[in-house]
C-alpha cells in the first residue's frame, strides 16, 4: 500500500515537472529567445511585405513576440540611445517604480519653491532616468528649467547657465527618444544662442540667433521646421 502511495506520488511530481519543463519551453519559443525548427523569420518577414504566401514555420516564427517588436521598432534599442545604469535602475524597482517617481516628482517641486537648484537639478535627473521613455517630463522640466529657474537668479551668468541646462536637458531626452520626437513632427533643432549685454546698467540686449537642423535628423517638411524656427525664435524674443 505504502509503495503504491509512493509511486503515485512520485509520478504527480514527475508529471509536474514536465508541465513545468513544457510551458518553460513554450515561453521561451513565443518570446523568439528560442529560435523555431525549420524556419526563417527574415525570409516571412519579407514575404509578408510582399504579400507572398508563407510556409507554417515562417508564418509562426514571424510571429514571436522578438520578431513583432522588430518589425514594428518597439524595443528600447530602437527609440534611440539607451543608458545601461538607467535601464538596470528600472529593472531593480519592478513594481514600486511609480510610486518612487511621484515622490520624486513631489520632492522636486518643493525644492524649486525653496530655491534650492542643485538639490532639484538632481531629483529631476532621478526622475528622467527612472521613466526615460516618457518624453513629458523631459519636455516640461526642461522648459521649466530654462524659463522659470533661470530668471530666479539674480546674476546674469547664473541665469544662462540655467537656460542652458534646459536646453541639455531637452538634448538628451531627444538622444533617448529618437523615435519618439521624430514621429510627433518634433526634429531637434540647433540653436545658437548669442547674447551681448554691452552696458550692465542697460536693459538692452543684443541677440543673435541661428536655426540648423542636427545632424542625421533632416526635417521631413521644411516648411514646419521653418515654421517652427520662427515660433522659437519668438519665443525667445518674448521672453528676453
Amino acid at each position: 500500500m505504502n509503495a503504491d502511495l509512493l509511486y503515485k506520488a512520485r509520478l504527480r511530481k514527475g508529471s509536474y515537472l514536465v508541465a513545468v519543463l513544457l510551458l518553460f519551453s513554450f515561453s521561451l519559443l513565443w518570446r523568439g529567445v528560442i529560435p523555431l525548427p525549420f524556419a526563417n523569420a527574415a525570409a516571412a518577414s519579407e514575404r509578408e511585405r510582399k504579400g507572398e504566401p508563407q510556409p507554417f514555420a515562417d508564418r509562426m516564427a514571424a510571429s514571436t513576440l522578438l520578431s513583432q517588436a522588430d518589425r514594428l521598432e518597439l524595443r528600447e534599442l530602437d527609440q534611440g540611445d539607451p543608458d545601461v545604469a538607467t535601464s538596470a535602475a528600472q529593472y531593480a524597482l519592478v513594481g514600486i517604480r511609480g510610486p518612487i517617481v511621484t515622490g520624486l516628482w513631489w520632492a522636486a517641486i518643493e525644492k524649486q519653491k525653496r530655491n534650492e537648484w542643485q538639490e532639484f537639478q538632481q531629483l529631476i535627473e532621478l526622475v528622467t532616468h527612472l521613466q526615460p521613455n516618457f518624453i513629458t517630463p523631459w519636455i516640461f522640466q526642461s522648459w521649466n528649467i530654462a524659463y522659470n529657474v533661470s530668471v530666479e537668479n539674480e546674476k546674469l551668468s547664473d541665469m544662462y547657465y540655467y537656460i542652458s541646462q534646459g536646453i541639455n536637458l531637452l538634448a538628451k531626452g531627444d538622444r533617448v527618444n529618437t523615435k519618439t520626437y521624430r514621429a510627433r513632427g518634433q526634429e531637434p533643432i540647433e540653436v545658437e544662442l548669442h547674447l551681448d549685454k554691452p552696458d550692465p546698467s542697460q536693459v538692452r540686449m543684443n541677440l543673435s540667433v541661428v536655426f540648423k537642423p542636427v545632424e542625421g535628423y533632416q526635417p521631413t517638411s521644411p516648411r514646419i521646421w521653418r515654421t517652427r524656427c520662427e515660433t522659437l525664435f519668438a519665443t525667445l524674443r518674448r521672453y528676453l
